[in-house]
């Protein structure tokens, strides 16, 4: 993916989804067309019975926009599940729904999760791959937050709907 950072510097990104990228699993967070935020749990070619028609697609982990507002500005999701079983909510997408790459770091304060994660992450649409080894940039007034500042913020969820 050709993708353009908030500079306008351009960046060519890979979406990777592997159990051993570099000795470590490595599963990528991307943007869908309709702003949805997923992970890449595989990629896939199907093919007709008779060969003559063929579509890449993804496995991909769903997640949700909260609308809780953290202190940095950052967009919060956290993963879906099914309602009964409390299982991963998962679905199988064409690659052309992909727009975009997006960087996520855990919500800290958010707790770990059930399933090997934690309960909520940030979201980082600035794709500059060096954004997350020093801080982060806020999408809004913040202009630079020490990743150990952003470890240690409480959760703000005086703005949750119910």
């Amino acid at each position: 993916m050709i993708d353009m950072d908030d500079e306008g510097d351009e960046y060519e990104e890979y979406a990777r989804a592997h159990p051993a990228f570099r000795e470590e699993e490595r599963y990528d967070f991307v943007q869908l067309e309709d702003k949805t935020i997923v992970q890449v749990l595989g990629y896939f070619l199907l093919s007709s019975d008779d060969q003559n028609e063929e579509e890449f697609v993804c496995l991909v982990w769903l997640y949700k926009k909260m609308h809780t507002k953290h202190a940095s500005g950052f967009q919060v999701i956290e993963p879906e599940f099914t309602s009964k079983e409390k299982k991963p909510r998962k679905a199988i997408l064409p690659l052309f729904c992909i727009s975009r790459l997006v960087h996520v770091i855990q919500n800290f304060p958010s707790g770990k999760g059930e399933h090997d994660g934690y309960n909520q992450y940030l979201v980082n649409h600035d794709i500059n791959p060096d954004h997350w080894a020093y801080g982060a940039q806020s999408d809004e007034e913040y202009p630079y937050i020490p990743l150990k500042q952003l470890q240690q913020w409480p959760v703000d969820d005086s703005h949750i709907k119910e």
